[in-house]
């Protein structure tokens, strides 16, 4: 599909590829694609008028989406955890990076692997920029042609460094890549290396990342949501309202110091998660669907669609420095509390910035014009958990 695309944008109108990629050539527009079998057919069709080559048929993406809509998981399956539930929310709405602290068992697995059915639907553009990625990564499932949803990606703290950030003899894109569109789920994230959470700074700023080698430099494009999830401390249990924690000071220092403050000030919304009680696991309370979740979520993405029609970007979370200033304008009112926050919680510009976006997606939520006190107050809740912990 790459190598289509690129042919097609300096001028080529006619193709042949290989059999096996008919269904991935079949989502591009504007060219005549053949398919052969082998290269014997190739030479007879050019040796003969009356050509055996098959010709590509267009492929409809909406229906094809429309056929596979089952899904695995979903949010009403997930007991209690209403806060986090509500952050998702959020993050899903205005594309905003999370990080969920919590005890072992109390969910947070489930929750970022449900964070997908919450998510708006990928247009037919940004489909085409994932399996372009997939498609060099060799990884693109030949039947489809095409990646109908945003990809979630999860790789093990284990794993090498070019496998998650990309390169290697072949340039391969990494994880960081091939979750672009999507989510990039970092499952305990102190665990992985200081290197590799590092890395992710250039990313979770520019949507891009930059690998460099000694005989190439490459830039792939790496714009995701990340759903990062810990333990507040090694054993699992500081904080905890049900159990206690045998770690001392310097052991809960000393894990939590893997994670730096200039990635903390990347992540927008910080959740604490508890065990889910008793009562919650047995409650025949119906929970709120995916759907339902969803149906919210866009909404408050197509207002965002409108606001940034002449630009180049989806959501308020990629908003620059000109545009958070001219749609995150604030009253009185919300300055005073804003001022409030940035001086007892010691917050740095980029957390400033942060919680002006998350307000204005919250607002959004709400379907309000202007930034409200209760936007910006629950936008500064999901910064303290960090001065919490950290400090």
């Amino acid at each position: 599909m790459p190598i289509l695309i690129s042919a097609k944008e300096q001028g080529f109108t006619k193709f042949i590829i290989p059999q096996e990629n008919y269904f991935e050539a079949s989502f591009i527009s504007g060219i005549t694609v053949y398919t052969a079998e082998n290269l014997n057919q190739v030479v007879e069709s050019y040796k003969n008028e009356n050509s055996n080559l098959k010709i590509v048929e267009p492929s409809n993406f909406e229906k094809l989406k429309n056929e596979n809509t089952k899904q695995s998981v979903d949010m009403k399956n997930v007991k209690g955890q209403q806060s986090a539930k509500r952050a998702l929310e959020i993050a899903a709405a205005g594309g905003h990076n999370v990080l969920m602290i919590g005890p072992p068992g109390s969910g947070k697995t489930m929750l970022a692997k449900c964070f997908p059915t919450i998510l708006p639907d990928m247009t037919f553009d940004e489909a085409l920029e994932v399996t372009k990625i997939h498609s060099v990564a060799g990884e693109l499932d030949l039947k489809d042609g095409i990646i109908l949803y945003r990809p979630f990606r999860t790789p093990h703290h284990t794993a090498s460094t070019v496998s998650l950030v990309g390169g290697g003899t072949n340039s391969k894109p990494g994880e960081i890549s091939l979750a672009h569109n999507g989510v990039l789920f970092l499952d305990e994230m102190p665990e992985y290396s200081r290197h590799f959470i590092e890395t992710l700074r250039q990313p979770l700023e520019d949507g891009q990342i930059t690998v460099a080698r000694a005989n190439q430099t490459i830039t792939y494009p790496s714009s995701f949501v990340l759903i990062a999830s810990m333990n507040p401390c090694p054993c699992g249990n500081y904080g905890s309202k049900k159990n206690e924690c045998r770690c001392t000071p310097a052991q809960i220092h000393k894990y939590l110091s893997k994670l730096s403050g200039p990635i903390m000030d990347r992540i927008d919304l910080h959740v604490e998660v508890d065990n889910v009680t008793y009562d919650d696991l047995n409650s025949n309370e119906t929970c709120e669907s995916s759907q339902d979740i969803k149906e919210r979520v866009n909404k408050a993405r197509n207002i965002q669609l409108e606001r940034f029609k002449n630009s180049k970007i989806y959501a308020n979370a990629k908003m620059n420095v000109v545009q958070t200033k001219k749609y995150c304008s604030l009253n009185d009112e919300c300055k005073k509390i804003m001022e409030l926050a940035f001086d007892n919680l010691n917050l740095s510009a980029r957390a400033h910035d942060r919680i002006l976006k998350v307000a204005r997606t919250i607002a959004d939520l709400d379907g309000e014009k202007d930034i409200l006190p209760k936007h910006i107050a629950e936008a500064i809740q999901y910064r303290s958990l960090d001065r919490k912990y950290w400090v």
